[in-house]
């Protein structure tokens, strides 16, 4: 290792305390108080955290208590714990799971021994990370889970940090994963001078959409019996989608580099005669197809929600599988407790009965301001100088891994490059926040101190799991075998763009009448579906060289004001058409209503069949559309 990856560790000598710990019990806290402040002992420790309780070896630390009020209704519960002696000058707060209501002591003991003074809380309520009884007719509870409690802790942490040294902190980070990946986020976004570096895993930030995919997946496969898919099934499930995808990166090694690349059809699991737990029935295939495809409104097509990637179904137990009545999957419970409590008014709510439509907006309006972090404008944090690490693995169950991308890619949209100061890393095989098949361990906090001290922005990390170590790449580059050596040692790969996404088109939906195109190639159906009671004026363009035209230049052109059947020439290579034509390789002809293109009632059908060498399509390539028009716009 060179020097410069270690200078972040050796410029802040350790402190010691310039103060008593229980002189700590008089520092005065704006809106609350200091309700203890203890020195502890080196020795076992028993901390809690989202698994449960366990007692842990720890070194001398300062124990401070505190209750923060800062409305007549809030009751936010933190600690601070500082090292007696060998502070690294840091501060390092961390996050919470879930709905949150206890104090990640598991985490904080870690930081500790790493030299951190370290802070948390419990967000202004008890009663863990899948309770929402806390929620009801307390408005105020609500925003101090969603943003308040975290920033009003870190302004205290900082406070009783330069008490207790006599200095302050040279640097503050905030380090979570899942809704403390959240929390990161929300300080970025809300408070963007409090931290000097984020790590953001997993961030359920966009959390109102969360819950609402989650109720999704229950209604997919929870609602019917029939859907169930029972945790057995699950390896099954993996395995033919790793037999159908896992040489698709160049590597047969139980991981997918990129899921987005697998299309695997889970119809292809159909039993054939006595359901065992090696297939899956007619009914569970169906509901697994929706887990894939994420939540939707059933009106307009739009995605509320990104699904469940293929192929890390064996780690879906926990989360999404089971065949129990009620369900109790932790995707489930955490979503039921959340929609009841913080939107619907109490646990009388039936989750069945989401509409998927109507009430999205309801959930967004009610709490989505107060407990969403999902704004892309990170100025002021890249202002402040700040570094923002994101990671989410690639098997996650309880977080789609595209939420984070779609984040990401927002933020770049907003901002332009954010190479400098916010980056994200895909783990591929990595389930929720740690875990899975992949390579997933690595020094998070090491990684953002060098970032933010040492200037060194993170291209490559280096992972582990056992003996493998593979090469995590910022997004959106992948890692891709060199051909030669172990497939189990990183220096073996590189870091490179990522090959074209090997997908159908992306769900488009007209915004004038609702129509949605979306399908698969070669060969499967391109089905529209219409949400009004009109057909809208549709101009199709890009037939050239046996091409069909993109999503994208479909969105470029379209107009809404095309009245007739205009132009068709297939040497220029576009058609505008309205009514019920059916185009077949270079010419077209009505398959109801007159050749004209005079309106006709439908149903509309279009096909599209050809293929040939360098055309981008494969030989035998075909589409086809079918739309029923109920009637049209103007007539």
């Amino acid at each position: 290792m060179g020097a410069l990856a270690l200078l972040p560790f050796i410029w802040n000598r350790a402190e010691a305390a310039t103060t008593s710990c229980e002189s700590l019990a008089h520092v005065k806290v704006d809106q609350g108080e200091i309700t203890s402040a203890q020195a502890v002992a080196a020795g076992p420790f028993t901390v809690r955290g989202f698994l449960g309780a366990k007692t842990v070896p720890m070194p001398a630390f300062c124990r401070v208590m505190a209750t923060l009020r800062p409305t007549p209704d809030s009751d936010i519960k933190v600690e601070v714990w500082l090292p007696a002696a060998g502070w690294n000058g840091r501060l390092e707060a961390v996050g919470n799971g879930g709905l949150a209501g206890m104090i990640s002591e598991d985490a904080m003991a870690g930081a500790l021994w790493a030299g951190y003074a370290t802070a948390g809380t419990d967000t202004g309520h008890t009663g863990g990370p899948a309770t929402g009884y806390w929620a009801l007719g307390h408005p105020e509870k609500i925003i101090d889970f969603g943003w308040r409690a975290i920033h009003l802790m870190t302004v205290e942490a900082k406070a009783l940090i330069a008490a207790y040294y006599g200095a302050p902190a040279k640097y503050a980070y905030w380090n979570g994963c899942s809704e403390g990946g959240g929390q990161g986020l929300s300080e970025a976004q809300r408070f963007p001078d409090d931290y000097d570096g984020i790590l953001a895993g997993a961030p359920g930030n966009d959390f109102v959409h969360l819950q609402i995919g989650g109720n999704w997946i229950s209604q997919a496969i929870h609602e019917d019996p029939a859907t169930m898919i029972a945790q057995a099934k699950l390896p099954a499930i993996t395995a033919a989608v790793l037999a159908e995808c896992d040489a698709l990166d160049g590597v047969k090694d139980g991981v997918l580099e990129d899921p987005r690349q697998c299309h695997f059809d889970p119809g292809k699991l159909l039993c054939k005669g006595e359901e065992t737990d090696a297939c899956l029935t007619a009914p569970q295939i169906a509901g697994l197809k929706k887990v894939y495809d994420g939540a939707r409104n059933p009106r307009t097509g739009k995605q509320i929600f990104p699904g469940e990637m293929r192929g890390g179904e064996a780690g879906w137990g926990m989360w999404i599988a089971g065949t129990q009545v009620p369900p109790t999957n932790a995707q489930h419970v955490i979503m039921y407790n959340t929609l009841a409590n913080l939107v619907f008014g109490g646990p009388r709510w039936d989750w069945r009965t989401f509409d998927f439509d109507k009430d999205v907006a309801l959930a967004e309006t009610t709490v989505g301001g107060a407990i969403d972090q999902i704004n892309p404008d990170l100025s002021a944090f890249k202002k402040h100088g700040g570094k923002l690490l994101q990671y989410h693995g690639w098997n996650d169950p309880a977080v789609s891994p595209l939420d984070s991308i779609g984040y990401f890619e927002s933020v770049q949209k907003k901002t332009g490059d954010t190479a400098g100061f916010y980056r994200l890393f895909m783990i591929p095989g990595m389930e929720h926040c740690m875990g899975g098949p992949g390579a997933s361990e690595f020094n998070h906090m090491q990684t953002i101190v060098k970032w933010v001290e040492g200037g060194v922005a993170p291209d490559r990390i280096i992972a582990r799991r056992g003996e493998r170590t593979h090469p995590l790449c910022a997004y959106p580059k992948v890692a891709k075998y060199t051909g030669t050596g172990s497939t189990d040692d990183a220096a073996n790969y590189v870091c490179a763009a990522a090959a074209a996404e090997a997908k159908a088109p992306p769900t488009w939906t007209d915004p004038a009448t609702g129509l949605m195109w979306s399908g698969k190639d070669n060969g499967s159906d391109v089905n529209w579906s219409q949400a009004g009671d009109y057909c809208s004026h549709l101009q199709i363009a890009g037939l050239r060289g046996w091409r069909l035209p993109t999503i994208e230049e479909l969105q470029g052109i379209y107009d809404p004001h095309v009245t007739a059947l205009t132009e068709y020439d297939s040497g220029v290579g576009y058609v505008h058409v309205r009514g019920n034509l059916k185009l077949t390789g270079w010419s077209w002809s009505s398959s109801q209503g007159d050749a004209s293109g005079k309106p006709s009632q439908g149903p509309w059908e279009f096909s599209f069949a050809g293929g040939h060498a360098g055309d981008g399509f494969p030989v035998g390539f075909s589409y086809s559309m079918r739309a029923l028009c109920v009637r049209h716009s103007g007539e």
